[in-house]
C-alpha cells in the first residue's frame, strides 16, 4: 500500500530520511563513575542518552570501570537548519535478568530495541554486575547490529568504543570474574519508524 512516506535506508530516519548519529558535544557526556562506584549502586547516563564507550583503569575490579561515553540519538539537519534534532526517550526499565546472566559466561542483553543507559553493581567481581538500565527511543528500532570484540583491548587501562553512530545493547563476559572478562559488546544503530 502506498502511504506517500519515504522508506529510509538503515541508519537514517524521520520524514526527511536524515542520518541518525550521536548527538554533538552539547548533548553528549563523558560520565565520571570513578567516585560514584566506590560503593555499590547505579552508574547511569543522563536522561535521553545511552552508552557507546567504557573506560577502565589499571585495576581489575568491577569498581575500576571508571567512565562511560554517553550520547543521545540525533538526526542530522541540513546546512540551512539549526542544530540536530534529538530523539526523545520512549521508555526505560531495569533489566533484572542480568542477575542470572552475568553470573556466568555468555550474553547479557537489553530487550529488542532498547539500549544500555546505566549499570548496577553490588560488589567487585564481574558477577556483581547485576542490572542494566535499558532505554528505547521514540519511533526507533535496532538496525545494523554487530558484535564488537574488545578482547585484549579491554584487558588493560583505556577506552573501548563501539562503531560511530551505534550504542551498546548488551555485554558478553568470559569465564573469568575480573573486569577484563568483559570481552564483547553488541552494538546497534537506529532506524526511525516501523
Amino acid at each position: 500500500m502506498l502511504t506517500g512516506k519515504c522508506l529510509c535506508k538503515f541508519g537514517f530516519g524521520g520524514e526527511a530520511c536524515r542520518k541518525v548519529t550521536h548527538c554533538k558535544a552539547a548533548k553528549r557526556k563523558e560520565m565520571n563513575w570513578y567516585t560514584l562506584w566506590d560503593k555499590p549502586g547505579w552508574a547511569i547516563c543522563p536522561s535521553g542518552q545511552s552508552i557507546h564507550g567504557l573506560y577502565r583503569s589499571k585495576c581489575n575490579a568491577l569498581s575500576c570501570l571508571n567512565s562511560a561515553k554517553c550520547a543521545g540519538v540525533c538526526e542530522t539537519q541540513t546546512k540551512k537548519e539549526v542544530g540536530d534534532e534529538q530523539l526523545e526517550d520512549r521508555h526505560c526499565y531495569h533489566s533484572l535478568s542480568w542477575y542470572g546472566t552475568f553470573e556466568k559466561q555468555g550474553w547479557s542483553m537489553c530487550e529488542p530495541n532498547y539500549f544500555v543507559s546505566g549499570l548496577y553493581r553490588d560488589g567487585d567481581s564481574l558477577y556483581n554486575l547485576q542490572m542494566a538500565k535499558c532505554c528505547s527511543f521514540k519511533d526507533a528500532r535496532w538496525v545494523n547490529c554487530e558484535e564488537v570484540a574488545w578482547g585484549f583491548k579491554f584487558a588493560d587501562k583505556g577506552w573501548v568504543d563501539v562503531p560511530k553512530g551505534k550504542w551498546i545493547t548488551g555485554l558478553y563476559r568470559g569465564e573469568g570474574h575480573s573486569l577484563g572478562g568483559i570481552q564483547k559488546a553488541k552494538a546497534c544503530t537506529i532506524a526511525r519508524g516501523f
